[in-house]
């Protein structure tokens, strides 16, 4: 368990360690070309996991496939928001109500996810896993290779840290997208906690079975699938400031019950689902700051 704890550490460090960079980077060469590095990438990580021997091998491999998440993050993201015309990103509000739906579509994977996984340990060696994670990353390769468009407007500039300590200046001058950036992470952590510590406090802790450990996510990611779908109901019909101070509530309630929880450790699961639940809400803020 000591070494799954490090392992998800290892992935979730690597979704930051290229953040920094990759964006500006995909401003100067392109969106296009960064992205399917991005996924060649993840694919070439996934399949040597195959290779690996020890603990350390495997933990190393998942910084790598950590990485991946950096070019969703900072370029994918980025992309979805510039293929739109400008008239079109100024409703960039009410398009979230469509994109949130659109959305649950890929929030099935999260829900039944450790079901699955633990079904498939019982069938296949787990290896397999990450042979089923490159091929669906091959098929979104060939995917995004025929229809993404190439959206980046400073294609050609120089990049040199001259460049990129200037760009960054501009960015934290802004302190509304600073104080956005900041919001997005911090409402994100609690359930990065989770997903990192929910194994090792229900299996190691509570020595529940994998499959139990399934069921128990269950609600967790159930009431991420519900914050997005009242999203999608009230972007249409709320400010971006009414739903963050909407979804700012139930997740300070959320982490007020999980923190009296450390008594009673019964109640962790109830203050995740608020946490959850609500922490979509912040997504439209996200959309804000991609207009600035």
């Amino acid at each position: 368990m000591s070494g799954f704890r490090t392992s998800m550490t290892a992935y979730l460090a690597g979704g930051m360690f290229l953040q920094w960079l990759l964006g500006t980077l995909s401003d100067r060469i392109g969106r296009r070309p960064v992205m399917l590095t991005g996924l060649v990438w993840f694919i070439v990580t996934c399949l040597a996991t195959l290779l690996a021997q020890t603990i350390e091998q495997f933990t190393l491999l998942r910084f790598l496939q950590g990485i991946s998440l950096c070019f969703i993050g900072a370029v994918g993201y980025a992309a979805i928001q510039e293929s739109f015309e400008e008239a079109v990103c100024i409703k960039i509000t009410a398009l979230m109500a469509n994109v949130a739906l659109m959305a649950n579509v890929a929030l099935i994977a999260p829900l039944l996810g450790p079901l699955v996984g633990a079904a498939w340990v019982h069938l296949l060696p787990w290896e397999m896993m990450f042979v089923l994670f490159a091929v669906l990353a091959a098929i979104a390769f060939f995917g995004l290779q025929k229809a993404m468009p190439e959206t980046a407007t400073r294609m050609g500039e120089k990049l040199s840290v001259k460049e990129l300590g200037r760009d960054y200046r501009e960015v934290l001058k802004n302190l509304r997208f600073v104080a956005g950036a900041l919001a997005t992470g911090f409402v994100s952590l609690p359930l990065l906690a989770w997903i990192a510590q929910s194994p090792v406090i229900i299996i190691s802790g509570e020595q529940a079975t994998s499959y139990e450990y399934g069921l128990l996510q269950v609600p967790i990611f159930g009431a991420l699938i519900a914050g997005n779908l009242v999203l999608a109901r009230h972007t249409s019909r709320k400010t971006v400031r009414s739903l963050i101070i909407l979804g700012g509530w139930p997740i300070m309630i959320g982490l007020l019950i999980s923190a009296i929880a450390t008594r009673d450790e019964q109640g962790n699961g109830v203050g995740g689902d608020g946490d959850a639940a609500n922490a979509d809400l912040y997504r439209g803020y996200r959309s804000e700051q991609a207009r600035l």
